[in-house]
């Protein structure tokens, strides 16, 4: 069942996040997910099954950004 994940991340401008993109779009799906660049936190949402938790979280390290579940 799919839920929506809210996570802070450390990404201060789009362009930085382009070679990330793609990835992202392969492991959740295009369209099913945003990143609110003015949010002091710089929110990802994932509408994703929660399994996916650790691959958002291997993508992002992997292009030196943090990344952390947020509880809501």
């Amino acid at each position: 069942m799919e839920s929506i994940l809210v996570f802070r991340t450390s990404i201060q401008e789009s362009a930085a996040f382009n070679v990330a993109r793609g990835q992202l779009n392969e492991l959740i799906g295009e369209n099913k997910w945003t990143v609110d660049l003015d949010d002091e936190d710089k929110v990802l949402r994932a509408v994703c099954v929660a399994e996916r938790e650790s691959g958002i979280k291997e993508i992002f390290d992997q292009y030196g950004f943090a990344c952390e579940l947020m509880p809501y």
